[in-house]
């Protein structure tokens, strides 16, 4: 990215001048794909900036094992109701 360098202070918190930051928050964890797809998304609009946060980045297998049911996570179904 660039650096903006305003001639004085008024200047710099100009609306014009700042992107808007979006942040976008990935609970259980986020992957390489959809870090990707929010990367394209600055590059398709400049005056926005993404921002990711996440509990954690996962692959596709992992990802997988989270959708599981209980059971197949050996959790005590009882426990869940």
């Amino acid at each position: 990215g660039g650096t903006i360098s305003p001639e004085n202070e008024a200047d710099f918190f100009k609306e014009t001048q700042r992107k808007k930051k979006i942040l976008v928050y990935y609970i259980g964890g986020v992957t390489y794909a959809e870090i990707a797809a929010l990367r394209f998304l600055n590059t398709l609009l400049p005056d926005k900036k993404f921002v990711v946060a996440t509990t954690s980045i996962i692959n596709g297998n992992m990802c997988m094992k989270q959708m599981r049911t209980a059971r197949e996570n050996n959790l005590d179904t009882l426990l869940l109701k």
